[in-house]
């Protein structure tokens, strides 16, 4: 009871319990039988920051003394700390056996396209929301990325702008589209993100939509990526009805050309790399402390 952080209702009926305290009480006792085998399923899903911190504690723990933990989990950056080898499972079937490592990665490029289009035949979009299936509002139908001229490109000098372009049919009248772009590591972690409504003109343009072929495209600014490699997420999304994404769908390069011809090492290889105003001048002594005071 200690360990589920459910003291107070312990003369509460367990039927009456939320689904959340069901599981925490259910994980303590199961971690706590000291099972040969520790079988966890999607646990993480439920309970605040400190309760998951303590139940993979507690399941390194059941590890270090020799016994099977069999972690289920959609959460990458647990199964990376905790696991050592990964199943990855696709409509029931096993698809790899591998290092955790792997097989995160594999799980996390399922949907990367090699070039730099993607047609509509080639995207696999994925739903949240409130989905309409049988009668859809919206659906992607090609992204791209492009260079100033509009030529598919996926390797860029840091210097130059990058465009980003998603044409999407609305197979109905649509309201308030978003369409979000989202520029992620290869665990698929945000590092930049745009959406149409940011700019003040789109938001009139884009309110009312009728049912046909649109296209949405957002410019990236030169001098603002590091050396490094790339991935593009996209959402689109008629809110609260329909809401689609794509996960790390196409891949870009970057090569960092520097600025002022000064030579720059590993620093170079950072995500954001940006031109910034600086001042170096001399500092009197009387100033010195000044900020601190």
């Amino acid at each position: 009871m200690a360990f589920a952080e459910i003291e107070k209702f312990i003369d509460t009926p367990v039927k009456r319990y939320s689904s959340g305290m069901y599981v925490r009480l259910a994980f303590a006792v199961a971690a706590h039988l000291e099972p040969e085998i520790l079988l966890v399923d999607e646990v993480l899903a439920v309970g605040d920051v400190g309760f998951q911190k303590k139940c993979l504690g507690k399941m390194g723990d059941v590890a270090k003394e020799g016994r099977t933990v069999l972690f289920v989990s959609h959460n990458m950056a647990a199964i990376k700390n905790l696991c050592e080898r990964a199943l990855l499972l696709n409509d029931g079937r096993l698809v790899l056996d591998a290092s955790a490592g792997h097989t995160i990665a594999q799980y996390l490029d399922q949907n990367l396209l090699k070039g730099a289009v993607a047609l509509v035949s080639e995207i696999k979009t994925r739903m949240y929301g409130r989905i309409r299936k049988k009668n859809p509002y919206i659906r992607f139908q090609e992204i791209a990325l492009l260079d100033s001229s509009g030529i598919p490109r996926n390797l860029f000098y840091s210097d130059e702008n990058i465009v980003v372009s998603v044409t999407f049919e609305c197979l109905q009248p649509v309201q308030d589209l978003r369409v979000k772009v989202y520029i992620v590591d290869e665990n698929n972690v945000p590092i930049l993100a745009t959406q149409n409504v940011d700019d003040p003109n789109v938001i009139t343009n884009f309110y009312h939509l009728a049912p046909g072929f649109f296209n949405a495209s957002c410019n990236l600014p030169g001098n603002t990526f590091g050396g490094r490699l790339f991935f593009l997420t996209v959402h689109l999304a008629y809110p609260r009805i329909e809401n689609l994404y794509v996960d790390k769908i196409l891949e870009f390069k970057i090569e960092f050309r520097g600025y002022n011809n000064v030579h720059y090492g590993s620093d170079a290889e950072v995500f954001i790399r940006p031109q910034l105003n600086w001042t170096v001048q001399p500092a009197q002594s009387e100033e010195l402390g000044n900020h601190a005071r």
